[in-house]
This record gives C-alpha cells, sequence and structure tokens, in this order.
C-alpha cells in the first residue's frame, strides 16, 4: 500500500514538473515571438532610412547648389 502511494506520489509530481516546464516553454516562446515581431519592425525602420538616406545623398550630388 505505501509503495503505491509512493509510486502515486511520484507520478503527481512528474505531471507537476512537466505543467511548470510546460509554463515556461509557453512564456519562452512568447517573449521570443514578441522579440522577432519587434525586430522585424526594427528592420523595416532601418531599411526605410537606408532608402531615405540614398535618396537624400543622390539628389545631393545631383545639384549641390539647390541646398
Amino acid at each position: 500500500i505505501e509503495l503505491k502511494k509512493d509510486m502515486t506520489d511520484l507520478r503527481n509530481a512528474q505531471w507537476n514538473l512537466e505543467s511548470k516546464v510546460d509554463g515556461k516553454l509557453q512564456s519562452i516562446d512568447t517573449k521570443l515571438t514578441s522579440y522577432d515581431t519587434k525586430l522585424d519592425r526594427f528592420e523595416v525602420k532601418v531599411e526605410k532610412t537606408k532608402v531615405d538616406m540614398e535618396k537624400r545623398i543622390q539628389e545631393s550630388l545631383d545639384n549641390p547648389l539647390a541646398n
């Protein structure tokens, strides 16, 4: 009877641990997804800035006395 109780306790402890690990993994996955989204937005801003700067540089080179 005690062995059966010990086995049940071990099984419950294992389930609790698995549940905690699953929760942590979901939390990490959510944070990574958020980070990826922020990184994507940053890359879009960097690309837009690059295009704008190249355009302004080219305009300055084409007509340096216009400014």
